[in-house]
């Protein structure tokens, strides 16, 4: 609710009053160590710079508003995904970011062989690194990773 006034659920008032906040849903699964905040914090700040606001929304079923679902991986075992992906309604649209758990070491291997997943709501899936050591990576195949999430997100405004 609250669709009608220009605030965030944060109480954040929104600057691009020519355009209402598109809100989507955030679902979690695994040990994502809130790193998932950073990218979203990255999402928002490509998606503002094209007036557009994200209200971003803890994960409600059958809303109808896209749904953002993180997942962590930290083995390359698909297994992790499709256990986040059970149980979700087919009701709305859903994109899948995977963050896959990786030592810096392994930075040459990231974006690197990617699970396939087969979901009914999958609109999407977007493959981003990170560790609890070193955190949301500065590399190439995150910034894409935003760029994917925020090109996803323009598809259903």
């Amino acid at each position: 609710g609250g669709g009608d006034f220009p605030w965030d659920v944060n109480g954040i008032f929104s600057l691009s009053s020519t355009s209402p906040a598109f809100p989507v849903q955030v679902r979690i699964s695994g040990k994502t160590g809130g790193y998932e905040k950073q990218l979203l914090g990255d999402v928002t700040k490509v998606l503002a710079g094209l007036s557009i606001s994200l209200q971003v929304e803890e994960y409600q079923e059958d809303s109808g508003y896209l749904l953002l679902q993180f997942s962590s991986i930290y083995s390359r075992e698909i297994t992790d995904i499709d256990n986040a992906l059970f149980g979700l309604k087919c009701m709305q649209k859903v994109l899948l970011v995977v963050l896959h758990h990786e030592s810096k070491s392994n930075a040459k291997f990231f974006g690197g062989t990617k699970p396939q997943v087969q979901h009914p709501a999958l609109v999407g899936t977007v493959h981003a690194y990170f560790s609890m050591e070193d955190g949301f990576y500065h590399c190439q195949a995150n910034k894409d990773a935003v760029e994917s999430v925020a090109n996803s997100i323009l598809q259903f405004i």
